[in-house]
């Protein structure tokens, strides 16, 4: 079944053209990528050529990690993987776009690729599960049998691509999955290709099956228990390979050496899930879990080209498995903050160092960093407990004591409004009693600054820009009983200031000094503590009420 906007592409086959190691080193290097899983037959008992694994290969922008697929293959001989339908269908652009899945409704998260590296020998476009529309350079690409998508070219390095996918059907309890649609549902001659065993295998292997399953009622019962079984008994390692001689490099992996790469490990879950009977393919692409906090992108690295299993389940599609210890189903990240994000990351990044080259330089400075990031966090979680345990103390001690507390807050908020009126004066009285023995100038001098203090803690402080005269009105119009005071004061500053200051009698500026101990010891009336805030409230209340009086009479 296929699309109406697909049209078969005649003489367009793959061509079987897989690369010697020689060749692989070759094209290796500058801006290429190579990895052997990515070749048209995948060999297990050969090195994996997959070298460059810090190698940076593309960026990822959206909403969630994903598992982006390449290559699919379905005929396994004991020795390699290939694929049995080679004919591709061509997808033509259409409204600027090309729509890969039609069925695929409300297409709601779009994700975005930028190459930084071009795939040896490989034209494959890595699409994560779901994809429904595809935006691309150029006017065609091509579709496989199997919904391999792929472009009529090599993708280079600075090739920038999207895709919408539906977020809500492309994932089973957080496992990846292709939804059944007429252009994925294999029919019956499928099927059977998608179980297909080769005859060398013993009978062993078919006993380790039925013993791995047994319990499980259903498909996904029994792939889960397959899976569960090679995550734990088995190692991985970058660098095994078989090389025995007249043996399935598969069997000498599950029996004899349990250490292999991940295409050991799909190779492996697909093939005792089809000893059950159950449809099963091998898929090749990109495990793109890392995500970058400081870029505010996910990563995929040469060690990220990676193999997995995907299970054929009815009425739900192709569901991804995942066998190969160090990888990961997609899931979204767990840390909470900016420094939690970056010691994740850099737990994978250090992680992929360790198998990968143990011994670098970049393995030891990664692992410094994260070790950073762990103390640092830890510090931060013990700060925030005690934090949080001091605001659990507080709030408990309000509500027992809340009343009581407010009340001391009250009285201690009073003793400081009064005591400050109280050292005020008595600062004031020590100023004056220490100036008998200073100059007539600066007897008048003290004696003024000395009222205006004072007025001022009473709430009659002298406005910017007035004169002596002007203050000395205001003051006497308020204070009358201390008029006397007042006028000797300011006009005696005045002749000091204006006047000829040779003349001034010392000891007759004692006078100004005792007038001022006289305003210093006036009874003053003491506002109340908090009595600005209460008339402010008591004016806005009165505002509010005549305006609504005003109301009601209209």
């Amino acid at each position: 079944n296929k699309s109406e906007n697909e049209n078969k592409l005649t003489g367009e086959n793959q061509s079987k053209t897989h690369r010697d190691m020689t060749d692989s080193s070759s094209s290796n290097n500058g801006d290429t990528f190579y990895y052997s899983g990515f070749d048209d037959e995948l060999k297990l008992n050969e090195q994996n050529a997959k070298r460059d694994y810090n190698r940076l290969i593309f960026y990822m922008e959206g909403k969630e990690p994903q598992y982006l697929r390449g290559n699919i293959y379905d005929v396994f001989n004991g020795l390699s993987w290939e694929t049995s339908e080679q004919t591709k269908h061509r997808i033509d652009r259409k409204h600027n776009k090309f729509v890969i899945n039609p069925e695929l409704e409300k297409a709601n998260e779009q994700y975005t690729f930028t190459m930084e590296a071009s795939i040896a020998g490989n034209k494959a476009i890595f699409v994560p599960d779901g994809t429904a529309e595809l935006q691309f350079p150029g006017n065609a690409i091509a579709r496989d049998q199997y919904g391999a998508l792929f472009s009529p070219a090599n993708v280079s390095k600075r090739t920038f691509y999207s895709v919408k996918i539906n977020g809500q059907n492309n994932k089973l309890n957080g496992r990846p999955i292709e939804p059944a649609s007429s252009l994925n549902t294999p029919d019956n001659e499928e099927l059977e290709r998608y179980k297909q065993l080769p005859g060398e295998l013993g009978s062993r292997f078919y006993t380790l099956s039925e013993e791995i399953t047994q319990g499980g009622s259903n498909v996904m019962e029994k792939t889960v228990k397959i899976e569960d079984y090679l995550r734990k008994n088995y190692e991985y390692s970058l660098e095994s390979v078989f090389s025995s001689q007249g043996k399935i490099p598969l069997e000498e992996f599950l029996f004899e050496r349990p250490v292999g790469h991940c295409e050991y490990f799909a190779t492996a879950m697909v093939a005792l899930a089809r000893a059950q009977d159950i449809p099963a393919r091998l898929v090749t692409g990109f495990s793109v879990t890392k995500y970058n906090p400081v870029t505010g992108y996910y990563e995929a690295r040469g060690l990220d080209a990676h193999a997995w299993a995907e299970i054929w389940v009815d009425q739900l599609g192709w569901v991804t498995f995942e066998a190969t210890p160090p990888y990961a189903l997609p899931t979204p990240s767990s840390a909470k903050n900016t420094s939690q994000s970056i010691e994740e990351y850099l737990k994978q990044r250090a992680r992929d160092a360790q198998l990968s080259r143990p011994d670098s330089l970049a393995t030891m400075l990664l692992n410094s960093a994260k070790q950073v990031f762990e103390q640092l966090n830890q510090l931060l979680d013990k700060s925030w407990s005690a934090t949080k345990s001091g605001l659990l103390w507080t709030g408990d001690l309000l509500i027992a004591y809340g009343w009581l507390i407010l009340m001391g807050l009250a009285a201690l908020y009073t003793l400081i409004h009064y005591s400050r009126y109280y050292l005020l004066h008595y600062r004031a009285r020590k100023t004056l009693e220490g100036a008998y023995d200073k100059s007539a100038l600066e007897k008048s001098r003290i004696s003024y600054d000395v009222i205006q203090q004072i007025f001022a803690l009473h709430q009659y402080p002298r406005p910017a820009g007035w004169t002596i005269q002007q203050y000395q009105s205001y003051l006497i119009q308020n204070f009358p009983e201390l008029s006397q005071e007042i006028n000797q004061i300011s006009q005696d500053l005045n002749i000091a200031l204006y006047d000829d200051q040779a003349n001034m009698d010392t000891h007759a500026s004692d006078s100004l000094l005792q007038h001022a101990e006289t305003i210093v010891k006036h009874k003053f009336v003491i506002s109340r503590p908090a009595e600005k805030q209460l008339k402010l409230i008591s004016a806005l209340f009165q505002h509010f009420s005549s305006r609504r009086t005003a109301t009601d009479n209209k």
